[in-house]
């Protein structure tokens, strides 16, 4: 009965789109670009040789969502499993890496890299979707351009840019379940000289379950100058400060003793964050044939993690994390034998801080101090030559050295050590263009992804730098196809992944578990995506997507990795009715998965889900109303579960049952 409701809903709002909307005009799905080099160098869909998705800024209008988790979670090609229900811890996955994905994914903001150099992965509420242009999801592409976490694939986002014309004001007030409200206010206008884009928020949540709450405040200022005909100058800084509940899992004995799904066995852990960053971009274009680029960030997160629900074991550990990253490249068009020929060189300089201090209440009383940095210098070349018009050919290389140092003092050790080597990327692939907005496409990747500060120190392992711990590497094969002509859009792509040296932790070493290297892994898998605009006011998309996962080697040898499913299945409509009224409804299918740390797949499967969303809004002149349902079949569900080192005991992070959402929203 599961599986009939969400396809019931479908057909029924799309026999109602026919009929109220057979009268309007057909309409053709228009150019698709995307800017996987540079924010100033936009490339056709269909032009490059991976596999590329789009979401622009009308598409986030439209779909029934709140936070960049959820929309991405109505992505076939991405897989989502969000702890908490707020978005702020989740595991976003394109290639199946399952409860690894944070690591093998690159996220990106502007250009800026996000991920951090330890495992506290990213922080997928920092940027509001109503503070987003474009969002470019790239599987197969960027190993070269982008090196570590890049082999399974790039999310980049683009947030709104400086505008010329007079000041423009927008407000908007967001209400939900759980006592959830957000506030914005945005501003932008200015001339060619000098425009602006001033956005700021203010967000709370209760949370579905106890000690989940979420109070965050978000502040970006964005700066353009066109200073000549040749000369852009950006500059964008922001602040961004939350607090957050921890409530861990639930496990079948919790049920049984009497909690509920909204109940936690851990209402005093938290973790509080604040971050601030620079960004500052120069472009210039010397010729027809020359341009450089220059991209200077600066990031500093401070954090306090505070662990006060285990008796004997309480502490609170103070982060700061420093990041600093240069970045020039130059792009030179020309033709090459009568052949045209585009090149990217540059060079890629990060260095990062990263200072935890442990106070320490347990029984031990340990407290320490840690200090790691991590540093690289990287080079690479990229180019595509055209053969002929339709056919091109894309290749290039990156060298990467990377050095680490490991600082650790406390009442009863000292360390001092470091660490350095060099890593290689490479890609070579082939696009044909059939006609203008048909394409099809093969590439060969290798990648690499360097362990995080703490895969590769643990002060109580013996030797506490795990020196034995090595790059992960990969080799990527993908191929598909695009096209769109008239009202129809359709994209399908196939990619197989082989890794050697993949890093997990082994959770059956030690208290805590030991970051070790998988022999081998294989993931292979693909995705269908079909979207249609048969009428003015009616769009449909459909999408489906397969991953197989599995150890192709070693003690796990055939066996399915945790955390991927085998299928996952989006589907949805939006209608027009009124010619201000619009109307959105979508619905999720996620397959059954094996809860991670279960490499033996011996427990029972975290169930399949199905989930169905609706959103209906008004949008005239400067006022736009929404309202929405989330779950609206109130499907009982867990997107995240684990286990423990023995396989024994299965924890669940329950996720939010039928809730509500409201706004508006006014422009002036």
């Amino acid at each position: 009965m599961k599986i009939k409701v969400p396809g019931m809903l479908l057909v029924s709002f799309f026999l109602l789109g026919s009929v109220c909307a057979s009268d309007t005009e057909q309409v053709e799905l228009g150019e698709i670009l995307i800017t996987p080099q540079s924010n100033i160098e936009s490339t056709s869909l269909y032009s490059t040789p991976y596999s590329a998705k789009v979401l622009t800024k009308a598409d986030i209008k439209q779909r029934g969502v709140t936070t960049l988790i959820d929309l991405l979670e109505k992505e076939s090609s991405v897989n989502v499993s969000d702890w908490y229900g707020t978005g702020i811890k989740a595991n976003v996955d394109l290639m199946g890496f399952g409860d690894n994905a944070l690591s093998n994914l690159l996220v990106l903001v502007n250009g800026r890299r996000v991920n951090d150099i330890d495992m506290s992965g990213v922080d997928w509420v920092q940027v509001p979707l109503q503070n987003i242009e474009k969002i470019e999801i790239i599987k197969g592409g960027g190993v070269v351009l982008y090196g570590d976490n890049a082999n399974g694939g790039v999310i980049n986002i683009i947030t709104q840019h400086p505008q010329e014309g007079p000041p423009e004001i927008e407000l908007n007030l967001e209400g939900a379940s759980y006592s959830t409200h957000k506030e914005v206010v945005s501003l932008k206008g200015g001339k060619e000289i000098l425009s602006f884009y001033l956005y700021s928020d203010y967000y709370s949540t209760n949370g579905y379950r106890v000690n989940s709450h979420y109070r965050s405040r978000y502040t970006n200022l964005n700066f353009h100058s066109q200073v000549s005909p040749t000369l852009q100058i950006s500059c964008e800084g922001g602040m961004h400060d939350y607090v957050t509940g921890l409530p861990g899992d639930l496990t079948e004995a919790d049920f049984a003793a009497g909690l509920t799904r909204r109940d936690s066995n851990e209402d005093k852990n938290n973790t509080q964050m604040e971050e601030s960053y620079l960004h500052l971009s120069v472009h210039n274009e010397f010729n027809d044939s020359v341009k450089a680029a220059v991209d200077i960030s600066y990031r500093n997160k401070n954090g306090i993690d505070n662990w006060l629900n285990w008796p004997g074991w309480e502490s609170s550990i103070d982060k700061d994390i420093h990041t600093l990253m240069c970045k020039p490249q130059l792009f030179i068009n020309t033709d090459f034998f009568g052949m045209a020929n585009a090149f990217i060189g540059g060079g890629e300089f990060f260095q990062s801080d990263f200072s935890a201090f442990n106070d320490d209440y347990s029984i031990l009383d340990s407290d320490n101090f840690t200090d790691i940095d991590r540093g690289y210098e990287a080079v690479f070349l990229y180019d595509t030559l055209a053969i002929t018009e339709k056919l091109s050919f894309n290749g290039g290389a990156r060298l990467e050295k990377e050095k680490f140092t490991f600082d650790y003092e406390s009442a009863f050790t000292t360390i001092d050590d470091q660490l350095d080597f060099k890593e290689e990327a490479y890609e070579i692939g082939v696009n044909y263009k059939l006609a203008d907005k048909t394409n099809c496409f093969f590439q060969f990747a290798r990648g690499f992804r360097i362990p995080k500060t703490d895969e590769y120190f643990n002060p109580f392992a013996s030797p506490p730098v795990n020196k034995d711990l090595l790059p992960q590497t990969s080799k990527t094969v993908s191929l598909g196809a695009n096209t769109r002509f008239a009202n129809i859009g359709f994209t399908v792509d196939y990619f197989y992944t082989k890794l050697n040296n993949e890093i997990f932790l082994d959770p059956s070493i030690g208290p805590v578990g030991v970051n070790a290297n998988y022999d081998k892994t294989e993931r292979q898998g693909f995705n269908v995506s079909f979207e249609l605009n048969p009428l003015q006011r009616l769009d449909i998309a459909l999408g489906y997507r397969y991953t197989k996962a599995e150890f192709s080697g070693g003690a796990f040898e055939g066996k399915t990795i945790p955390m991927v499913p085998e299928s996952k299945l989006n589907m949805s409509l939006s209608y027009t009715f009124m010619e201000y009224c619009s109307i959105f409804i979508d619905t999720v299918y996620r397959g059954k998965v094996f809860l991670v740390n279960d490499v033996n797949n011996v427990l029972d499967t975290l169930d399949s889900y199905w989930v169905t969303n609706l959103k209906i809004a008004y949008h005239k002149d400067e006022i736009e109303l929404y309202a929405g349902v989330n779950n609206v079949c109130n499907e009982i569900y867990s997107e995240y579960a684990s286990t423990n080192s023995t396989a024994t005991v299965r924890g669940f992070y329950p996720s939010p049952e039928r809730n509500y959402y409201w706004g508006v929203k006014y422009s002036f």
